[in-house]
């Protein structure tokens, strides 16, 4: 077990699959780690409504691709699968909101921005794309570490969805 900022990476069996590096938040919340594993309609873990939601939402700036929403969405809820607060309903201790993590803030100034974003916080139909707006509108196809750094003011955090992101585009198209 190693200390990483916030984080704790431990080897976790979830399920009987052994997921090297899971991500153990210190409030309780774990987010899956890449497991290599694929469904007929999944990458990587990813449930089929969200991955179409990332390759979707992924063209919506230069640059910009599905498998850095993905990792986004992996470090911030596991794709919306996991049960804490403010996933699925209410707010997390921050006040965060859906399954990208939002500040209901935050996500009326997208949705004032951008009409295509759906009013609905924890449907991932709306939080994705608001997800990608936000990278967009912060600047990514120019400074994609610093849009993903306003995301999330950690450099851990940058680092994280990053290497998701790498490990997501490995195995997944």
């Amino acid at each position: 077990m190693t200390w990483h900022g916030c984080l704790w990476k431990i080897t976790v069996l979830l399920g009987g699959v052994a997921l090297i590096g899971a991500t153990v938040r210190p409030h309780g919340g774990i987010s899956a780690a890449l497991t290599g594993a694929q469904g007929p309609t999944s990458v990587a873990g990813i449930p089929a409504r969200y991955l179409a939601d990332y390759r979707a939402a992924g063209t919506m700036c230069p640059r910009l691709d599905w498998a850095i929403l993905a990792g986004i969405g992996a470090v911030e809820t596991n794709h919306g699968q996991s049960p804490l607060p403010g996933v699925a309903s209410g707010a997390n201790f921050a006040g965060a909101e859906g399954p990208m993590q939002f500040l209901t803030s935050t996500f009326a100034s997208v949705r004032a921005r951008h009409r295509d974003v759906g009013p609905d916080i924890y449907s991932p139909d709306a939080a994705i794309p608001a997800a990608a707006h936000l990278l967009c509108d912060n600047g990514y196809s120019t400074n994609p570490y610093g849009a993903i750094w306003t995301y999330n003011h950690a450099d851990w955090y940058v680092r994280e969805v990053r290497a998701r992101a790498a490990g997501y585009r490995a195995v997944g198209t």
